[in-house]
This record gives structure tokens, sequence and C-alpha cells, in this order.
């Protein structure tokens, strides 16, 4: 029986016998617990950690000792549970040392490589247009309007195409400004 759960965690649970106050477990009922908590069933549990007669792993479970560990577990551990990017690294990493075929390994690099922001941004705006966004008002009577693709832009009309090019001229081209001072010539 190769180990099941990881060491940390056994010795996590190990840690809470004299705080709970409960007879300590051997290995294999740590491992049981710890997969019944992980979202086996009992008698899931028991089989993987290699519990054959339904009697006994039955009688485990309903011992005080083990229905306190367990109910610290839910109370204290697992009702804050935290996904980070390492736990979902690692999650990653065995499916892709378990996977059965080639597509389930490229599936799980994929996701690595999303997941570490490996890819370069995406355009999101679809067919790779640049979304202009329009704001006249006090005369130019256009007050909004927000360009997504070159079809729109096709299907404007002149005096709308106007406004929008009056306005972005109007700010590329500045009239000069004045400055006052005198010129000194070196010589």
């Amino acid at each position: 029986m190769g180990a099941l759960i990881p060491t940390k965690e056994l010795e996590y649970i190990r840690s809470l016998y004299p705080l709970l106050q409960v007879p300590t477990f051997t290995c294999q009922q740590e491992q049981m617990v710890m997969l019944y908590m992980r979202g086996a069933t009992k008698a899931a549990a028991a089989k993987a950690v290699g519990f054959v007669d339904s009697y006994q792993w039955n009688k485990f479970f309903k011992s005080e000792g083990v229905e306190t560990v367990i109910q610290y577990l839910r109370d204290k551990e697992f009702s804050d549970i935290r996904v980070t990017r390492e736990s979902i690294t690692a999650m990653l990493l065995e499916a892709h040392s378990k996977a059965a075929n080639t597509t389930e390994e490229v599936k799980a690099i994929d996701s690595l490589a999303k997941l570490h922001n490996l890819y370069p941004a995406a355009n999101k705006g679809g067919g790779g247009g640049t979304q202009v966004n329009v704001n006249l008002g006090k005369g130019g009577e256009l007050e909004s309007m927000e360009v997504k693709n070159g079809k729109q832009i096709e299907r404007m009309s002149d005096e709308q195409l106007v406004l929008i090019a009056e306005d972005a001229l109007a700010e590329a081209v500045l009239p000069p400004k004045v400055i006052e001072g005198r010129v000194i010539h070196d010589e």
C-alpha cells in the first residue's frame, strides 16, 4: 500500500490527538479519515486503505475519537478551504502525470500555461479591430458613440463620419502657441 495522503496531512492529524484528547489512530486509520474528509464515502475510504471487513471500519468510524476528529476538521479546517495557485498547480501536475493519453496531457499543460499567464493576452474584441468611443456635445450634437468593429463604421452616415473625424483632427492639429520673449544672438 503506497502513501495515499501526504505525510504533512498525516502529521497534522497526529497533532490533534493531544488537543482533542482522543486515542491515537493507526496510519491506516489516519489515511482512511483523511480520504473520507476529502469526499470519499466511508466504504471507499476503507477499501482504499485496505480494510476488508466492513464491521471493522464501521466500528472505527462510530468510535468517539474519530467522530471528534472529523467534527473538529469540519468545523475548524474544512469550512475555510482556500484554493491557491500552488494547490491548483500541484493538482494539474498530478493530472498530467496520471494522464491516460496525449490529449489529457496537452489539456493539463494548456491549463497550467493559462494559470501562470504564459499565453499572450488574447484580443477579446473579436476580429482584431480597435474599439473607438466618441463623445461630442456642445454644438457637435453627437453625445456618445461606440465603434467596436469595421462593419459598424461602414454603416455610418457621412455626417457621423465627419463628426468623428473633426473631433479627432481637432485634438491632433492644435494651433501653435505664441511665446512672448526676445531673441538673443550669440556672436
